[in-house]
């Protein structure tokens, strides 16, 4: 079954991921004690959504949402947050990733990609939502990169 491909240790996180979309999708709620194992899997799933890494999993920017313009976690990054503190330390090994994500379709992708999101973007917009620290959004990458910085000194 899905949920023992999710529990099982070795399984890896591409099947894990599947896994839980798939009972997302037919609205099965998942056990909280596989939080931990599905935040690993929605994690590495976020890290290999940039176009620049070797495996890249064709996942776009507009499954993990607008940011801060819009406010937006979406489809897969909602999944993180909800997963809560047992996704913050997959999420605290993204924040030096610099791999950039490419959003797809029309008016979204071009607002999407003119902000340069980072998979280290998207990771400091999750945390802040499971810890509620502010962060603020700067479109000048030196200043965003700080104020990750400053996200990362409290935690």
């Amino acid at each position: 079954s899905f949920e023992n491909i999710i529990e099982k240790a070795d399984s890896p996180p591409e099947a894990k991921f599947l896994s839980a979309e798939v009972l997302r999708h037919f609205q099965v709620h998942s056990n909280s004690k596989h939080a931990p194992m599905l935040a690993e899997a929605y994690a590495y799933a976020l890290a290999h959504s940039s176009i620049e890494k070797e495996d890249y999993w064709f996942l776009n920017g507009s499954l993990w949402g607008f940011l801060y313009e819009m406010d937006d976690a979406g489809h897969l990054g909602k999944q993180l947050v909800e997963l809560g503190e047992a996704a913050i330390p997959h999420l605290k090994k993204l924040l030096d990733d610099n791999a950039k994500i490419i959003y797809e379709g029309s008016q979204e992708a071009t607002i999407g990609n003119t902000y340069g999101y980072r998979i280290k973007d998207f990771a400091a917009f999750y945390i802040s939502k499971i810890k509620n620290i502010p962060v603020v959004f700067h479109q000048e990458l030196t200043k965003r990169d700080e104020e990750i910085e400053r996200l990362k000194r409290l935690l």
